[in-house]
């Protein structure tokens, strides 16, 4: 009887693993305050980008999705050390070095720069036309972000980093910072939710890439990673037109507070 009730607590307190991570599931490491294609609000993560890859996946019985939200440089430490898998982000020299990449793009952005009226150099700003131009300013950018590499320190731009992009919209309002570059669908969110008439959007041409494309990426380091993304690229073209991503992308479009 005593073995039997000491074999019951150790089935209860260390249930048998009946799955393995290599085999079964693929877990996805995203960018916490991303919103709107990854944000985690009261624990729960969501987003444009988690709900369409759990679909896509969700057409085959292949493998299983578990998506988790970090700080970005946290979320990236975290896959180059294979404790997570994967990530949908831009594709970068750094980053080749250990994730493979989908040949699909998931989704293509502008980027656009971002002032404020109540900069004293706004008219400056609106027509800055070259990128050493914007060694003249402060720089508000967040930790992790690829980006930076196109207008590093060492070159002479002033560059004001935060832990996320909301905290770079909300110092560049209060008067802390002179320019974000992001993404032209993020930037048109946050003003309309919290800075409208106040920031403004300029349209630039001056840097050597303009478009932001998203990737499915893989750490190479996975025994099965050209397995994983050939699925991928199996159940992309399942969702012809990508209706089922421009089905999300318009629910987090019109609505703020999802």
């Amino acid at each position: 009887m005593k073995n039997f009730i000491l074999s019951l607590l150790i089935l209860i307190l260390f249930p048998l693993k009946t799955y393995s991570s290599e085999d079964n599931f693929i877990k996805i490491a995203y960018y916490e305050n991303f919103f709107p294609f990854s944000i985690k609000q009261d624990g729960v993560l969501k987003g444009i980008f988690v709900e369409y890859i759990e679909y896509l996946f969700s057409l085959s019985n292949d493998y299983k999705i578990i998506s988790d939200g970090f700080p970005w440089e946290r979320a990236q430490d975290y896959v180059r050390k294979n404790m997570y898998d994967a990530h949908i982000t831009l594709k970068n020299p750094a980053r080749e070095e250990f994730l493979l990449s989908s040949n699909s793009i998931i989704f293509e952005d502008s980027l656009v720069l971002i002032y404020s009226i109540n900069n004293k150099n706004f008219k400056d700003i609106e027509k800055i036309s070259k990128l050493d131009t914007l060694k003249s300013y402060s720089i508000n950018d967040y930790l992790g972000n690829s980006r930076i590499n196109m207008y590093p320190e060492e070159k002479g731009f002033k560059l004001k980093l935060s832990s996320n992009i909301e905290d770079c919209f909300l110092k560049l309002f209060k008067g802390d910072g002179d320019v974000i570059i992001t993404s032209k669908v993020i930037a048109d969110l946050e003003i309309r939710k919290k800075y409208k008439n106040i920031l403004k959007i300029k349209n630039i041409n001056f840097l050597n890439e303009t478009k932001v494309k998203y990737f499915f990426m893989i750490r190479k380091t996975r025994k099965d990673a050209d397995n994983i993304l050939k699925i991928f690229e199996k159940n992309i073209k399942k969702d012809k037109n990508k209706e089922k991503f421009n089905a999300i992308y318009n629910k987090y479009i019109n609505n703020y507070d999802l």
